[in-house]
């Protein structure tokens, strides 16, 4: 079976999502990340809005004018030499991101400043909200439902989406800080992080800060600014929709078979160039690792594995936007695993 690089066409063709427009009720900018406040279940849910944007992806960096960069990196501007040889282009965004990890409907926050009194609650239902215990312990299904349960525009963030923003941090250069060090970020240790009081090596949603940083800053966001997508890195690994490898190691993407291997275990020092594939953000690896990917890692099992993304608070330099984990069977529930839902607008 082959592996990344040159493959067989899929047995079905893969559908990518198409970017949507903005909700009917938020008034934009449309080409700016802004917050966006989600009416359900009598609450009110944080999106941000991840605004269309072209990126560009080296097949031959040395050629694209970009030497030293590896295969597959994203870059922000249109690289020099031929299109589809030396480079190819995709547009992301045009959707809606969770703000933070998901909680339970009924979770309480925590207080301002200490996180005391923040409670995990019972519901089946999902909320997005700010200094929440982040809902773990829940299967790929139960947290596919809940997803489902918020709207008909509602979604589990799928694998693109996921994609979209750790392409946008990496042609803007921003290193994603986030709890992969038992309460800590393990490049950052100035970041403070309001501790989960139902489990001491969790922290409560949306509370990474550092008080040096100026007020618009926060490097805990995909962006690096207040207006991003925050606990991407480490906390909880979260559940993504289409990467799923089977008993033979063979790659599936909306569960159709691919004939594509899954890549090995190991640290990601490229992506996958394949235009089939590459909007997914799937690695090629290696044992060393490489800074140009935050020393962020892949793994991956056979036997009907469903992906998680972004790393634990144990990850340490392993946990980021490019960490995958395709080891853990749909019907795992894991006190580090959970998930975050998305919004599109046809």
């Amino acid at each position: 079976m082959p592996t990344a690089g040159v493959v067989p066409k899929p047995s079905a063709t893969l559908r990518f999502i198409r970017p949507g427009r903005l909700a009917p009720d938020d008034k934009g900018p449309v080409d700016r990340h802004h917050d966006y406040f989600f009416g359900h279940d009598g609450t009110f849910s944080q999106f941000v809005w991840i605004p269309r944007f072209t990126a560009y992806q080296l097949l031959e960096p040395a050629r694209a004018g970009h030497p030293g960069k590896p295969v597959g990196y994203w870059v922000e501007g249109k690289p020099v030499g031929e299109a589809g040889v030396v480079w190819s282009s995709e547009e992301f965004g045009g959707f809606y991101a969770a703000k933070f990890e998901a909680s339970r409907l009924d979770a309480v926050p925590g207080e301002v400043g200490s996180g005391a009194g923040a409670t995990a609650g019972t519901s089946s239902r999902a909320k997005v909200a700010r200094r929440c215990v982040p809902w773990a312990t829940v299967d790929y299904d139960e947290s596919m439902a809940a997803c489902a349960l918020m709207g008909l525009h509602a979604h589990m963030m799928h694998d693109e989406e996921w994609t979209a923003l750790a392409v946008w941090a990496l042609i803007h250069g921003v290193e994603v800080r986030g709890n992969n060090r038992l309460g800590v970020d393990a490049d950052e240790p100035g970041i403070a992080f309001l501790t989960d009081p139902t489990n001491e090596l969790r922290t409560l949603t949306g509370t990474g800060r550092n008080p040096d940083w100026p007020t618009e800053v926060n490097t805990t966001s995909h962006t690096g600014l207040e207006d991003g997508v925050l606990d991407l890195n480490g906390n909880v690994n979260e559940w993504t929709q289409e990467l799923h490898v089977d008993e033979a190691y063979q790659m599936l993407i909306l569960d159709v078979p691919t004939g594509l291997e899954a890549p090995g275990k190991g640290y990601v020092v490229g992506l996958a160039t394949d235009p089939r594939f590459r909007r997914y953000g799937l690695p090629i690896t290696a044992n060393g690792s490489s800074t140009w990917f935050s020393g962020d890692f892949f793994n991956r099992q056979k036997v009907d594995t469903r992906a998680m993304r972004g790393g634990t608070w144990g990850d340490e330099d392993r946990s980021g936007l490019w960490n995958t984990y395709l080891n853990c069977l749909r019907t795992f529930r894991l006190p580090n695993g959970g998930f975050r839902p998305c919004l599109t607008y046809d």
